[in-house]
């Protein structure tokens, strides 16, 4: 569907957001994984090599627009120290413990376990940051059970390398400040459908605006933002109050979702093809364009920065947000 963008200096370049070129799952017999290190100026390390101490380029971050860059060697030569993972184990990337980047990059491999007619003894991940503590966090438990993931075989490589036995590598859908793969729709319906057969109560309004007001980077004019969509019959969510599964079935039943730009606003990735995703934007935020070109939504990007207060913190402009927000009820 087009996007409709307001305000904006230079109209963000959309081309590209989706991709259909050919994925691959590979198999490799005794790979090793090296641990996660993050050195200084936003580098850092961790994937796998096969046999022969090869880089596997599909277990690598791609990071060509990222601020981070992996500066894994091309070949390496193996610690005869490393742990053993015995069994047949899929990889499926990196652990993000920042809900954003969760939902786009630690579920972008879970594809493959629609292409794979076995059983694996281990889901085998990067964690992101060098020392991991969280197996069980909310959003990882709801996204992997939608998944038929069992938590208790996940393996996490955090500060020790590990050989691993027998593992499926397959190609990450999701590419940073970029694009992803058509296939990723398959991963979110997946969760979509997960979501709503769970037999809960939960109030699932037509018209949601997602706040940031108990959030680190919001508006300060937040609560008024909330009263002016408030009059125009629109439910306030604060997303960190619900589980993470109660969250899909908001922006999956919803037939609008508006909210200040951010992590929030990727619930999108949730709702259904021409939902109406109206943006507040005080900056350029490729993955929400991306996520919105795959799910084909109604996207609206309004420019609302009157003016910045520091790194966390800016006003919205409420009269570009009150005058398109009627723009959209009357068209």
């Amino acid at each position: 569907m087009p996007f409709r963008f307001v305000g904006y200096d230079q109209i963000p370049d959309l081309a590209g957001c989706v991709t259909f070129e050919e994925v691959e799952i590979k198999p490799y017999s005794y790979s090793y994984a090296t641990p996660r290190e993050h050195e200084p100026n936003y580098l850092f390390r961790g994937c796998l090599y096969d046999n022969e101490g090869r880089l596997i380029r599909n277990s690598q971050r791609w990071s060509a627009r990222a601020a981070y860059i992996p500066t894994d060697p091309e070949h390496i030569v193996f610690d005869e120290n490393a742990d053993f993972i015995p069994g047949r184990s899929l990889y499926l990337g990196i652990y993000h413990d920042v809900f954003g980047h969760f939902i786009l990059e630690s579920i972008c491999n879970s594809w493959a376990l629609k292409s794979i007619s076995s059983e694996f003894d281990n889901f085998i991940f990067h964690a992101w940051r060098s020392e991991f503590t969280d197996t069980s966090w909310d959003i990882a438990k709801g996204s992997y059970e939608a998944m038929g993931i069992d938590l208790s075989r996940v393996k996490i490589i955090s500060t020790r390398p590990a050989i691993i036995e027998n593992c499926w590598v397959p190609s990450g859908l999701y590419k940073i400040n970029h694009c992803c793969h058509l296939l990723m729709n398959s991963v979110y319906n997946n969760i979509i459908n997960y979501a709503n057969s769970i037999n809960r109560p939960i109030d699932t309004p037509d018209k949601i605006y997602l706040s940031r007001k108990y959030q680190g980077r919001h508006a300060i004019n937040e609560e008024t933002l909330e009263e002016i969509f408030r009059a125009e019959g629109y439910n306030i969510i604060y997303p960190e109050q619900y589980r993470f599964i109660d969250q899909v079935r908001l922006a999956s039943n919803a037939s609008t979702i508006a909210g200040c730009d951010g992590s929030n606003m990727h619930l999108a990735c949730f709702a259904n093809k021409k939902t109406t995703v109206y943006n507040i934007d005080c900056r350029i935020v490729i993955n929400q364009y991306v996520i919105e070109s795959l799910r084909e939504l109604d996207a609206h990007h309004v420019w609302c920065l009157q003016k910045p207060i520091d790194d966390l913190r800016w006003q919205a402009d409420e009269q570009a947000v009150l005058e398109n927000l009627r723009y959209l009820a009357d068209r």
